[in-house]
């Protein structure tokens, strides 16, 4: 596992990856690929540090740094709980134990929001900005020391980019749904999912370039659901159906929510774990 940095401005981004990291580690160790690890408390890991720190200066919107600490200090708990059962597990191929199963899936629901959360508090803080225009910081310091010399790859480099504009993107676009669901969308035509910027981004490049990675097909997947059933409210509004409507939206946040956590992992697998730890140190 990383070590806790006392670094206090630790980047929103970084942070992000980092707390990822931890989620990751945790169901490998439940799941009997990894060793034991123990946990912090929730206020000394990556993003703790940061939150209890340079995050309460960063995020304006005092509502949702109130709920992004409660959401973290739930994933710690749950967490907690999980270590301090027996890991690794004796018989990885055996059912996990009720109690453990239930932590996990607690879990996995905490990680969602707080990945969804943090993108949500990075989009506030660039503002109505051009996605494509916003500051490519930590990245583009970050990605010269993890492919600097003769070895530059490219490909991956301009990948992390991708990927990370790609998630801000389409929560700009999730953000503007209400809007158009107004006055039962009347007059109003829904982006086709093959017109999407996410979706010409994963066919146009990211299948093509990270085709192998299981997280983009399911990306790809739960997008196409995004927009089927973002359809459905559309419909179901106009046909005075407000329950189903109701329904299929409370479907699109949870997409919405795994499609911006997918795209979060999508990253950390570009970036691997050793450029994690060194750039967890490295922002000034």
């Amino acid at each position: 596992m990383t070590q806790t940095t006392t670094n206090t401005r630790l980047d929103v981004t970084i942070a992000r990856i980092s707390h990822l990291r931890w989620e990751l580690d945790l169901e490998a160790a439940v799941l009997g690929a990894s060793n034991t690890i123990h946990m912090p408390q929730y206020q000394d890991c990556e993003l703790g540090i940061w939150l209890h720190s340079r995050g309460q200066r960063q995020i304006g919107n005092r509502t949702l740094l109130a709920e992004l600490i409660e959401w973290h200090r739930r994933f710690h708990q749950a967490g907690e709980s999980i270590c301090s059962q027996t890991l690794p597990r004796q018989n990885p191929a055996a059912a996990l134990p009720s109690s453990v199963d239930e932590q996990l899936k607690e879990l996995r629901h905490a990680s969602h929001h707080i990945i969804s959360m943090l993108t949500q508090a990075e989009l506030e803080h660039h503002g109505n900005s051009p996605i494509s225009e916003l500051p490519t910081h930590p990245w583009s310091r970050l990605l010269g020391f993890l492919f600097h010399g003769p070895r530059l790859a490219a490909s991956e480099k301009a990948g992390i980019l991708e990927v990370n504009q790609a998630r801000l993107l389409h929560l700009r676009w999730a953000n503007h749904l209400p809007e158009t669901f107004r006055n039962r969308g009347r007059r109003i035509s829904l982006e086709s999912v093959e017109l999407c910027p996410l979706s010409v981004w994963i066919h146009g490049t990211g299948l093509k370039r990270f085709g192998q990675m299981p997280e983009l097909i399911r990306c790809d997947q739960a997008h196409k659901d995004f927009h089927a059933r973002a359809e459905e409210i559309l419909s179901n509004l106009r046909m005075r159906r407000d329950q189903h409507a109701d329904r299929a939206y409370a479907d699109v946040l949870k997409l919405s929510k795994e499609i911006i956590y997918l795209l979060s992992v999508i990253e950390y697998r570009l970036l691997g774990d050793a450029a994690i730890r060194r750039f967890s140190s490295l922002i000034p």
